[in-house]
């Protein structure tokens, strides 16, 4: 990827009229760009105002041409020439290799720039990056602008005008137009530039994030009738017909970015269908030309298909690689952010509710405690992954989304190489990022003296999971670290790591927060109309597949005569509304909880019927609570049972035999059960509490 070699990166065009009310405002918000403000030009066309505020503004900028951090250059219009030719008169003394038309009385948020450059880094044949907006004022709205499709965008305008393009595309087109239709109504003319951008066959990318706001000000809508508007859009696309030409190009340019996802020809498609109609499986990843190989010239076929150029990591599969590929890239920041203290970069999956997320999220307040500064960033934010974006927000001086950047894999690789160069961390630590992998031999090739760790929690019940993914990477890692003995031995007897190089950090487990108060269970007993002879059972987690919530279900069912015991299964996923269809009476929902410091007290025994763990934290919260916990029989329950004896395990069989086993543990133990509980606090103060566990992560820092 090619840099400019300009002082100047970015030209704003501003036009003004009579908007002197929140000219000051839009400008802050140049001003605040995460971004070096020197390679930033802002041009404003005073677009002949007649209010005396707005002149007035104009002239105090023009006495030294400068608000701030930023240079101006000011035009005044001989008359009024509206918008377009407004634009127009002020690109002609555009700098800049990219051009943003901000109006005066609309604002960006500080990473507009930073993250519209980042999409045209990685996608370097795109045209214009579109953003998601923020309507404010008058209407308050979000809207997250779709994914760019040409045959949309002909029909509807979803790219703001708004939109950081490259100059090149402005000059192409001779630049916006005033179009007066019939009647005296207006054509849009953004529209018709994407309209004309299309005709060339060129393409936008989304930007995901919100980062436009566009004011509602009740004194500037449009105020065409809604008919009007209708006229317009179809006198629009009569009058750019032509633009349906260029449909295909552009949307053939702009799907050359699914690069390293494979592309199946008809004729394997028809053979894929064939294979998964025969056999019920989808043949992955397979061609019919391999097939062939496979049949007729086997050798052949198993020296093609392992060939280190042509095998697919598990990092390449999570990341949605359909194959592996040369990565070369060039150490060529265009500028670097400033940074006053040591910068971590934290790279993981997402902002998932669950056990990994909230151990990094310990790591990230420990840091920041410290001092470090800290970037954080994640690979996606689909599957419900963004519940905790807050938390870590709180602690980051930046976050990063690549969903935002890419619907594409490998865009998204090179936003991330891109961003590693920008911020230009001391120390990089990922957790289940697969892209960070990806990176980590130009990383050592380029930035050695950028530090690696890898967070690694468990191996999944049928999958080697990211120690799998980490595995043809170990090289580039410059330290393990896992969070218990055990996951020490899988890394160094399965995985072949050196020991010297994996470090044992437990999880920590705040007992100050995870403390017994008889206030809070007993307010949380009358909030649910608990008698006071009734036990709370509970089962707080995911609701899908791994943690088998199904178990609660069939155990309610087999204690439903019971009536001093009352079932609670706290937590959302894919499986709830199947649970809720076949729950009893004695069983209650409630959603999941920020806080389960608070609400795990509502329990007297917590059960948690998992198929695998690494290392549970909910076992170790209920245990600082001194609730006792019924658990299967598999590692890392196994563990924390053997150590602190605050539960018991039951042996793993089917869903419904563990029910029967669980069943029967209550109907005749239920009070040695209980009494179990009271050894948990000091099994978490002995082991998950110490000021120890904090003094080894920083060590490795």
């Amino acid at each position: 990827m090619s840099r400019p070699n300009k002082d100047i990166l970015v030209s704003f065009i501003v036009p003004v009229f009579n908007t002197g009310e929140w000219l000051y405002e839009t400008l802050d918000s140049i001003n605040n760009q995460t971004f070096d403000l020197s390679k930033i030009q802002v041009i404003i066309i005073n677009d002949c105002s007649t209010d005396p505020h707005t002149n007035s503004l104009i002239a105090d900028l023009k006495k030294t041409n400068t608000y701030k951090n930023l240079n101006l250059d000011i035009i005044e219009n001989p008359k009024n020439m509206w918008l377009s030719r407004t634009r127009n008169i002020g690109v002609k003394q555009a700098k800049g290799e990219y051009l943003i038309c901000l109006d005066s009385d609309d604002t960006i948020e500080p990473d507009f720039i930073l993250l519209s450059y980042l999409v045209f880094l990685s996608h370097p044949d795109c045209s214009w990056v579109y953003p998601s907006l923020r309507k404010f004022g008058f209407r308050n709205q979000k809207i997250i602008v779709p994914d760019f499709s040409a045959k949309q965008l002909f029909l509807t305008n979803y790219s703001s005008v708004c939109s950081m393009m490259k100059k090149s595309l402005w000059d192409e087109l001779k630049g916006q137009k005033t179009l007066m239709l019939s009647n005296q109504v207006k054509m849009y003319e953004d529209w018709d530039f994407w309209h004309r951008a299309l005709r060339k066959g060129r393409y936008g990318v989304a930007l995901k994030k919100a980062v436009f706001n566009y004011r509602q000000n009740i004194n500037s809508l449009v105020t065409r009738s809604e008919e009007e508007g209708n006229m317009s859009i179809l006198m629009a696309m009569r009058y750019n017909w032509t633009a349906l030409f260029g449909i295909p190009f552009s949307q053939k340019r702009y799907n050359k970015n699914r690069k390293h996802v494979t592309k199946f020809s008809f004729i394997d498609r028809v053979f894929r269908k064939i294979i998964k109609k025969l056999t019920g499986r989808n043949p992955t990843n397979f061609k019919l030309m391999e097939l062939l190989m496979y049949v007729f010239a086997p050798n052949t076929f198993l020296k093609n298909r392992l060939r280190p150029k042509n095998i697919r990591t598990k990092a390449h599969a999570m990341a949605g690689f359909e194959s592996n590929f040369e990565l070369s890239l060039q150490k060529n920041p265009l500028f670097t952010l400033e940074k006053q203290k040591k910068r971590v970069l934290i790279t993981h999956f997402f902002w998932h509710i669950g056990g990994a997320e909230n151990v990094l999220l310990d790591y990230v307040k420990t840091l920041h405690a410290q001092g470090y500064e800290i970037i954080d960033l994640v690979f996606t934010d689909q599957l419900n992954g963004n519940a905790l974006t807050g938390e870590f927000e709180k602690y980051a001086s930046r976050q990063y989304n690549l969903d935002h950047l890419s619907e594409f894999p490998y865009p998204k690789l090179l936003a991330l190489w891109e961003i590693i160069q920008i911020e230009n961390p001391d120390i990089l630590l990922n957790m289940s990022n697969p892209l960070s992998y990806l990176l980590l031999p130009e990383l050592k090739k380029h930035y050695p003296e950028i530090k690696t760790l890898d967070l690694l929690h468990a191996e999944e019940f049928d999958n080697n999971g990211w120690f799998e993914g980490a595995r043809p990477f170990q090289n580039y890692i410059d330290q393990r670290i896992v969070i218990s003995d055990f996951w020490k031995e899988v890394l160094t007897k399965k995985y072949k790591e050196e020991e010297s190089k994996i470090a044992v950090v437990p999880i920590k487990i705040d007992t100050e927060k995870f403390s017994e108060n008889a206030d809070t269970k007993s307010a949380l007993r009358e909030k649910h109309k608990l008698e006071k002879h009734q036990i709370a059972i509970g089962f707080l987690g995911r609701l899908h597949e791994p943690k088998q919530p199904e178990v609660i279900v069939e155990l309610a069912k087999l204690l439903s005569h019971r009536d001093d015991i009352v079932f609670y299964i706290v937590g959302s996923g894919i499986k709830e509304d199947d649970l809720k269809k076949q729950a009893p009476g004695n069983l209650v929902f409630l959603p999941e909880s920020k806080s389960p410091n608070k609400l795990l007290q509502l329990f007297d025994i917590g059960i948690f019927p998992s198929l695998f763990e690494g290392y549970p934290i909910v076992s170790l919260e209920c245990a600082s609570l001194n609730i006792p916990v019924i658990v299967p029989e598999i590692q890392g329950f196994k563990e924390q049972i053997q150590l602190g004896n605050f539960g018991e395990l039951y042996p793993v069989n089917s869903i419904e035999d563990d029910a029967k086993y669980i069943a029967n543990l209550i109907e005749n133990n239920l009070e040695y059960i209980l009494a179990k509980g009271k050894n948990g606090r000091q099994f978490v103060t002995n082991y998950h509490a110490s000021d120890a566990i904090d003094q080894t992560l920083i060590s490795l820092f």
